[in-house]
C-alpha cells in the first residue's frame, strides 16, 4: 500500500487530545490514515508518489477524513448520553461532497491529453438533396440516403 498523504502528527494535533497517543490508538490513526489517503487517490485518479507534491488542500482533506473514522471506530450512526442525541447520515471514513469536489479539481488529466472534450462529427444534406458519410479512414463519401429516390 502506498504511503499515507498525511502525517500522523497532522492528525494527532486536529484530533486536539492533549495527550500522546497509545499504541493501539497510533495503529487505528495510521490505518485511518492509508484508508483517507486510499479515497482521494482514487477519487482524484491520481498517485502523489512524493509528499512533497500534494497539495495543501489534499492533505487537508485526508486529516479531516480519518479523523472522523478515527473518533468513530464502531461506526455508531447515532448515539445518545442523558437528553442529548447525535446522529451521523454516514459513517465510517469517506469523502463528503463538498471534499470529493475540491479532490477532483487535482484529477490528472488523461492519458491523451485530453479534458474529456470531444467533438462530434455531422453530415449536411447537398443542395440536391443527398447525404454523405464520411468514413474513419477519409476514403470516398458514401451515400447515406437520396430524398430524391421514390
Amino acid at each position: 500500500m502506498a504511503d499515507p498523504l498525511a502525517a500522523l502528527d497532522g492528525l494527532t494535533q486536529r484530533l486536539g487530545l492533549g495527550r500522546e497517543l497509545t499504541e493501539a490508538e497510533t495503529g487505528r490513526a495510521e490505518a485511518a490514515l492509508e484508508d483517507a489517503s486510499t479515497l482521494v487517490r482514487d477519487e482524484a485518479r491520481r498517485e502523489w508518489t512524493d509528499p512533497a507534491e500534494v497539495p495543501a488542500a489534499v492533505v487537508m482533506i485526508v486529516l479531516e477524513s480519518a479523523k472522523r473514522g478515527f473518533l468513530n471506530p464502531n461506526g455508531y450512526s447515532s448515539e445518545t448520553t442523558g437528553p442529548f442525541t447525535v446522529r451521523r447520515d454516514v459513517v465510517g471514513i469517506y469523502l463528503t461532497d463538498g471534499e470529493a469536489i475540491i479532490v477532483r479539481r487535482y484529477r490528472e488529466q488523461s492519458r491523451t491529453g485530453g479534458s474529456g472534450l470531444w467533438t462530434q462529427p455531422t453530415t449536411r444534406c447537398d443542395p440536391d438533396g443527398r447525404v454523405f458519410l464520411m468514413d474513419q479512414y477519409g476514403g470516398d463519401p458514401i451515400l447515406y440516403d437520396d430524398e430524391r429516390s421514390p
